[in-house]
């Protein structure tokens, strides 16, 4: 196997941008021999050059701001996009009426029709539904076929008092 050694070079040369060994295209060229390994009483000092950058190439500050602005503009549109489902998940469906009414739903949670109802549930029968609250007085009326609950906003007849679930 043939090795490949490299002459002494100085930190100045390593830190110029004209020094061949850190270019990219040639990086996948040399191959070390060997591993070098600094032992505890050898100490490799490093000199860090700071560079700075001249006036005229720092931007205004109306680039700056106009670079925000379009940063902002483009991380708000997939951030809202991503929130407005998130957010609506949490928020129950409305009634989707303004008359306050609600479609009485069946134990499984399907439409109330009324003539289906008639025919497997007798005059009298008290079978719950789910509706507008739990333990709420309603007016049931029926709209297109169907039983809507309507909040009872009178008094309470059984007690004569302002109703407590209004």
């Amino acid at each position: 196997m043939a090795s490949s050694t490299l002459s002494s070079v100085t930190l100045s040369q390593l830190c110029s941008s004209k020094n061949g060994v850190f270019s990219p295209s040639q990086a996948l060229l040399v191959k070390p021999s060997r591993t070098h390994v600094v032992g505890k009483n050898k100490r490799m000092r490093v000199a860090s050059m700071a560079t700075s950058i001249p006036a005229d190439r720092v931007p205004d500050m109306s680039k700056r701001e106009l670079m925000n602005l379009l940063l902002l503009g483009t991380l708000s549109l997939p951030t809202a996009a991503m929130l407005v489902p998130y957010a609506t998940f949490f928020v129950p469906p409305g009634s989707g009426g303004a008359g306050g009414g609600v479609i009485a739903k069946d134990a499984l949670g399907n439409d109330i029709l009324v003539a289906e109802w008639l025919k497997t549930h007798g005059p009298g029968d008290r079978t719950l539904t789910q509706g507008l609250k739990s333990l709420a007085l309603v007016h049931a009326d029926i709209d297109e076929g169907k039983v809507v609950f309507v909040p009872w906003v009178e008094t309470d007849f059984r007690t004569g008092e302002d109703p407590w679930w209004a």
